[in-house]
């Protein structure tokens, strides 16, 4: 009874997983032309996805593969799951911060998606998000942990 319990609440999670982010993600596969039209070369542009977690439900993996499969075209889209910490509260916070600042290049885009952030309509992000790719800029997207990110992230942050 316990498993099914569980399997139901995994099931209820991988739905409320997807339709929360599912608008923002898909936005992504449809990018805002330019005023000129171009896109500074080639027409495949680099965003990747940095996210707190591990794959270890299959609702997880079949969730990834659903918006890489989205994201392919015109994107060069790749996830990059940094382990969670161990530890709780603002140790973890501050561990799991470090992970993700560790892998953010000096000129990347970050994109941080945050509880205590900024409310971005969907028309807005994707100017935002154009801008970046016709600047020539590696985007970067970054899901917190269970704990979210500490200040240096946010302060980082684009």
């Amino acid at each position: 009874m316990h498993r099914e319990r569980s399997h139901h609440r995994d099931r209820q999670e991988a739905a409320r997983w997807s339709s929360e982010r599912e608008p923002f993600l898909a936005l992504a596969a449809t990018p805002v032309p330019s005023a000129s039209g171009a896109r500074n070369g080639s027409d495949l542009v680099s965003i990747r996805i940095l996210a707190i977690g591990k794959r270890h439900e299959p609702w997880v993996d079949g969730g990834i593969a659903r918006y890489e499969k989205r994201l392919r075209k015109p994107f060069d889209a790749s996830w990059l799951l940094l382990p969670h910490s161990s530890r709780e509260g603002d140790a973890a916070r501050s561990e799991e911060s470090e992970r993700v600042l560790g892998k953010i290049g000096a000129g990347e885009f970050l994109v941080l998606r945050d509880e205590r952030g900024k409310n971005v309509d969907s028309p807005r992000l994707a100017r935002t998000l154009q801008a970046a790719f016709d600047a020539g800029r590696q985007v970067s997207l970054v899901i917190g942990g269970a704990y979210g990110v500490d200040d240096r992230v946010r302060q980082r942050a684009d």
